[in-house]
């Protein structure tokens, strides 16, 4: 009762109402003895705001000579028209004055903490130093907490009120596990003052760095992955990722098991049993591929599972969700915004769920497969054209896309290209749309067309008509890009079937003949090899109508991301888009995102280090960094009018795209 008593009045005076968040003395104290056992338990954001209030109450300076020794005068975020006094501590719009005797040792020097408070305001020292000298250096404290309590202690000495940082947590409780992104893990407030506050040091930019890339939602621009709408095209679970075809193939360069034949031969959960025993406890899962399901099984809450190496528990985990929550899982933990798909036209399941047209979950969005149409395969399209009615004519083939693009509503077209795509071009004649391939053989516009099939389904004609008198020109119409790969080999092993791809150096020279001569379509590229993506730097230097995007495939592992990040980043600026995952079972965008984003973290942490060192940097351009090449630029490049393309006449006219960009 008489503490009661006392603090009753202090909460409810004119001078010290609770909208002031008034502190008693000796709150650094109260920190360790109330909340910090809480703290270590379970300690969520609203803890942190509970740390980072008080450390903010605690900054100030040294009090003017009327006052007594251990009285300090402390500055408001937005002052109070309100003046007065209590127990001889002062209170009114010039600021207020609290007592504290607390001394906190930082980098090895004793300092007040009101010294020391201040000088994190002014950026003089490591915040993050000082809430742990405060709280307790080495302790295990709950993942993301120290970061969100020097987030929001920084916001507040950075202008933010207590109500702006406490209204940004929303209903969150818990921080996310460690590497992943959640709605729980901490990010600072897209309106906060503290996203133009200079950073102050390596140390401080690291820690933002790390923040930014672990919070920021990417655009997946390019997958396989299809929608639980799609009955069984969908994939999902530990089965479709153990019998991965990347899996498969170093199962099977494992000897003394089975070849290709008895394997292949194998129900599925079968296949999946022996490649669980053979690369998961047979011997440590090395590979990034294996190292991949790790990843998964940890980030997904069943890393107990995978130490016990109890497969059926997986299983049954995985098993017991229904499709709805395994994609809103997946796309949670993995921070995708969005992700593309490959939409193959050309497969007759996979039309069954595409038509008639209807409503589709905005996390996934359309790209329309074309391969046929850069490979010039008359026979396959004369068989889509029959089934909607059209003419085997060129003058059909274009009705027929853009039916389809009027149906699908696609990001772009894509196709994936050998490394054998390499065809001599003209010298471009912007007299003619496609000039450079005026020599083209084959049906003009409504004539009978009697191409022929091409041995390799994937390989590009670029004489071929579709390409020059059909793709090109809709996709210019339409104002949508041309995606291609670049770079594959099909079936270097046929035996090993899905797995039994491989990669050759490609060459740039018939996409630079394609930029050339077709200034008003945008592409966007990708390339397999390694020996390729320093040419593919130059040309998308070289071409605003080029994007280059992603490490594909074989390129998708840390040894490869982090240099051609680097080089991209030094040769290209944030006009790139520096991943995409390829997947083709819905978890896996757990694990590349994962990935991807720690390569990124030490990529970006060297080379914005250099920027810092000689411009400086704040918070929001290194936010801005990492939203561009995670989706930004990709973006913008599609929502751009085409680039100017030069008439007869030789002056220069737009194409402006006619789907704008995407919210």
């Amino acid at each position: 009762m008489v503490t009661y008593k006392n603090w009753r009045p202090r909460l409810f005076s004119d001078t010290f109402p609770l909208s002031c968040y008034f502190i008693s003395q000796g709150s650094p104290q109260k920190l360790l003895i109330r909340l910090l056992p809480s703290i270590l338990r379970a300690g969520g954001p609203y803890l942190a705001f509970g740390v980072a209030s008080v450390l903010r109450f605690f900054t100030g300076e040294r009090a003017g000579a009327d006052e007594p020794a251990g009285v300090w005068r402390g500055a408001h975020i937005t002052p109070p028209s309100a003046s007065g006094e209590y127990n001889g501590l002062k209170y009114g719009p010039e600021g207020y004055t609290f007592r504290d005797s607390t001394t906190v040792n930082v980098s090895g020097a004793d300092l007040p903490l009101p010294v020391a408070l201040a000088s994190v305001r002014d950026g003089e020292l490591d915040a993050r130093d000082v809430i742990e000298s405060v709280l307790g250096a080495g302790l295990a404290y709950p993942p993301g907490f120290l970061e969100a309590a020097e987030d929001m202690l920084l916001r507040m000495h950075s202008g933010d009120t207590c109500l702006d940082v406490i209204g940004s947590l929303g209903s969150r409780e818990e921080f996310s596990p460690s590497g992943t992104l959640s709605p729980y893990t901490p990010r600072t407030s897209a309106g906060s003052r503290l996203l133009d506050r200079p950073i102050g040091s390596l140390r401080e930019l690291s820690r933002v760095v790390d923040r930014e890339v672990r919070t920021t939602p990417v655009v997946d621009v390019h997958t396989h992955l299809l929608p639980a709408s799609h009955g069984k095209l969908w994939s999902s679970g530990i089965d479709e990722l153990l019998t991965y075809h990347y899996l498969v193939s170093e199962y099977l360069q494992v000897g003394g098991r089975c070849g290709p034949r008895e394997f292949f031969a194998l129900g599925k959960k079968e296949q999946a049993e022996r490649i669980w025993r053979a690369l998961f406890v047979d011997r440590p899962p090395v590979s990034e591929a294996a190292r991949g399901v790790v990843s998964v099984l940890n980030l997904m809450g069943m890393g107990n599972l995978f130490k016990a190496r109890d497969l059926e528990g997986i299983r049954g985990r995985m098993g017991a969700r229904s499709r709805e929550e395994a994609e809103e899982e997946a796309f949670r933990v993995s921070g995708v915004r969005y992700a593309v798909m490959t939409n193959v036209v050309f497969n007759p399941a996979e039309v069954a769920h595409l038509r008639p047209k209807k409503g589709r979950d905005a996390r996934y969005r359309t790209a329309l497969r074309v391969d046929p149409l850069l490979a010039g395969d008359w026979a396959s399209l004369k068989v889509k054209l029959a089934e909607d009615g059209l003419d085997a004519t060129l003058a059909g083939a274009k009705a027929w896309l853009r039916k389809w693009v009027d149906d699908l509503e696609p990001e772009y077209f894509m196709a994936s290209t050998p490394a054998s795509w390499d065809a001599p071009v003209r010298k471009p004649d912007f007299g003619g749309v496609g000039a450079f391939a005026s020599g083209a053989k084959g049906a003009g516009e409504g004539e009978d067309c009697c191409g022929e099939d091409d041995d390799e389904g994937t390989l590009i004609n670029v004489n071929s008509d579709l390409l020059n008198s059909v793709l090109l020109p809709v996709a210019q119409e339409l104002g949508l890009p041309v995606a291609l790969k670049i770079g594959c080999v099909r079936q270097v092993n046929p035996a090993l079937q899905m797995a039994g791809d491989g990669v050759q150096v490609a060459t740039c020279e018939s996409l630079q003949a394609l930029l050339q001569a077709w200034p008003g379509v945008r592409f966007l590229a990708t390339f397999l090899s390694r020996e390729d993506q320093h040419a593919a730097c130059v040309l998308t230097n070289k071409f605003p109508n080029l994007h280059l995007y992603g490490c594909w495939w074989y390129c998708n592992i840390p040894s490869l991301i982090a240099p051609i990040t680097s080089m991209r980043l030094q040769m290209l600026g944030q006009d790139f888009t520096y991943q995409h995952s390829d997947c083709r079972v819905l978890e896996q965008l757990v694990y590349k995102w994962a990935h991807s984003r720690r390569v990124l973290v030490d990529v970006l942490r060297e080379e914005l280090g250099k920027v810092w060192e000689g411009a400086g940097l704040t918070r929001a351009q290194v936010r801005g960094v990492v939203a561009r090449i995670s989706g930004g630029a990709y973006e913008e490049f599609l929502a751009e009018s085409a680039p100017p393309k030069p008439d007869d006449n030789g002056s220069k006219r737009g194409v402006k795209r006619g789907r704008g960009k995407k919210g």
